[in-house]
Parts: C-alpha cells; sequence; structure tokens
C-alpha cells in the first residue's frame, strides 16, 4: 500500500493504451481510508524527486519484521539517508518530512542504487532527477507485497515527451496474434 492505496494494474498499458483505460480506475489525490486503484503520481520531466518510503502497520512499528526491498525502474537514485524511528511512527514521520522540506536532508556522497531495503519500523529518503520520460514502477520486491499493491507508477513528462506508438501496434486484452505455418 502506498498512501492508503492498494495499486490494481489497468487492463492495459499505460504507455500505449492509457486512453482506453477507464478514468475511474485511478486513483483520486486524496483516499480517506484504504482504496485499490491505479495510483500513478505525475512528475514533471527533469524535476528534481525526493521520496520518503516508511514501514509502518497500523501507527506502530515492529523491529523483528521483515524490511522491503524496494525497487524503481528506469532510475537510479541516490540514497540520502535510511534509518528507524525511534519515537512513534507518526512523530517519526512528520520529524523526517520536516527536515526533508526544510532542506536539512542532503547527503553529497550518496550511493547511488535502484533499489534497496526498508528497514523494518524505519524510512529511506532517496533524490533522483526525474530525465527519462515514461511511465516508471517503484515497488516492493516481495512478490506477495507486489500483488497485494505495494507499488505506484512515477509518469515522468508527458506524451509528447515520448516516441508515438507506431501504427499499428498490437492493443492488449484480446489480442491474439497471427500464427504462420510453414511446411
Amino acid at each position: 500500500m502506498v498512501n492508503n492505496q492498494s495499486f490494481e494494474f489497468p487492463p492495459s498499458p499505460l504507455i500505449s493504451q492509457y486512453n482506453d483505460i477507464p478514468k475511474d480506475m485511478f486513483c483520486k489525490s486524496y483516499c480517506p481510508g484504504n482504496c485499490t486503484c491505479a495510483n500513478v503520481v505525475r512528475i514533471p520531466l527533469n524535476y528534481e524527486v525526493t521520496i520518503i518510503v516508511s514501514d509502518f502497520i497500523s501507527g506502530d512499528y515492529d523491529f523483528n519484521g521483515p524490511s522491503h526491498p524496494f525497487h524503481l525502474h528506469g532510475y537510479n537514485f541516490n540514497v540520502l539517508e535510511m534509518g528507524v524511528y525511534n519515537t512513534s511512527i507518526s512523530e517519526g514521520m512528520r520529524e523526517v518530512r520536516r527536515r526533508v522540506d526544510s532542506g536539512l536532508v542532503n547527503n553529497p556522497r550518496a550511493a547511488m542504487k535502484d533499489s534497496i531495503s526498508v528497514p523494518s519500523g524505519g524510512y529511506i529518503i532517496i533524490r533522483f532527477i526525474a530525465n527519462n520520460p515514461g511511465f516508471w514502477l517503484l515497488h516492493c520486491h516481495f512478490l506477495y507485497h507486489l500483488d497485494t499493491g505495494m507499488e505506484v507508477v512515477l509518469w515522468v513528462g508527458e506524451f509528447s515527451d515520448l516516441p508515438p506508438v507506431p501504427k499499428g501496434f498490437p492493443k492488449c486484452n484480446n489480442y491474439i496474434p497471427k500464427a504462420e505455418c510453414y511446411d
């Protein structure tokens, strides 16, 4: 779950059949409870993106729980900080967010990665420049978590930043390729 939203893959690919996807399938900007939807976050091309990923369940933390290996497709990111909360999750998250918003989280020698484990009861802060247009998945690498919606799609740029869909490109769902038989 990301921002109280469990990701549900749309019936068609975002990059080639975006207009075929029912609009009510996309997440709203605010979800008062737990929602299931296609969670797509728009990011302007060349924008500096900072993401905080936190591990918690129902407002508590469990240092004995599993860490979550997160992977971002299409990018390498700088790992600015990793840690565990030494207060309640809500207080810890507010403090981390305050430091990020104040510009206090900066690591000039930050490691560059495309995957990282979020510690149990903890958080990571990552940053990258969104200079690769497209639809990129950020997700937990546990298959069960991926299946239950612990992912988000980052839509970087506009369709005009992407090459056009090739003419005659097959559409998903009921597409059956023509098979040729040779004697």
